[in-house]
């Protein structure tokens, strides 16, 4: 686990939320996206509540593995796929209805440390620790590299978007190595997954339920 000062490539600390958090921006100068977004609660996360009228209802919770949260006076809450904005907005919503004008705080005090996924024909497939800037080139040799039986010429990128739907871009490696060609690579952002199949894929919906991956490549 990691202090609340310590920042990663992909993944940011805020260190408390009356209202609203300044959601960090940075342009990502190669690829013109962002590369740092709102941080998302994940499943072993744990949070600070703090009420400020009512410190008798202050706890730490955990985000357990469906994804809840027990929590005093209002019960289970989903956090998980949450930016603490959100997470902080059911909360207080929730708190309404039994305190009168409550004001509360979200203070990310531990988080998992950022992660990508590789699946499918790779030496070791899996989940593997994201550190500084890792491109998806750099990310499949990390997992092994290809076996004989890839379809190089079509890797599918997905980007998490929340804990049910990712934007999947389609990859062509062998194209994107060959000499006098861009070999400017797009960078692994904490939680991507990259999918290697032995065939061509069709056409791949920008937008995807992450459940159809399972389907073929089950998510560690």
């Amino acid at each position: 686990m990691r202090s609340k000062q310590q920042v990663l490539f992909g993944r940011f600390l805020i260190p408390c939320l009356w209202i609203n958090p300044a959601a960090a921006q940075i342009a990502d100068k190669a690829h013109g996206e962002a590369l740092v977004a709102p941080y998302r609660l994940q499943i072993g996360d744990s949070v600070d509540i703090l009420y400020r009228f009512t410190p008798e209802y202050n706890q730490t919770v955990n985000v357990q593995p469906d994804g809840y949260a027990a929590l005093q006076l209002i019960g289970t809450v989903r956090l998980a796929g949450l930016s603490l904005e959100e997470a902080h907005s059911v909360i207080l919503s929730r708190a309404s209805a039994r305190l009168r004008n409550p004001e509360l705080s979200l203070a990310l005090k531990e988080l998992d440390k950022a992660r990508f996924t590789v699946l499918g024909e790779v030496g070791s497939p899996g989940r593997y620790e994201l550190h500084g800037h890792i491109t998806v080139v750099e990310g499949l040799a990390i997992a092994g590299g290809f076996k004989p039986t890839s379809a190089q010429s079509n890797v599918v990128l997905v980007h998490l978007l929340n804990s049910e739907y990712g934007e999947a871009t389609q990859l062509d490696l062998r194209k994107l190595r060959q000499p006098g060609l861009s070999t400017d690579f797009p960078l692994l952002r904490d939680g991507d997954v990259l999918v290697v199949s032995t065939s061509k894929f069709a056409k791949v919906e920008r937008i995807i339920h992450l459940s159809n991956i399972g389907l073929y490549y089950p998510l560690p």
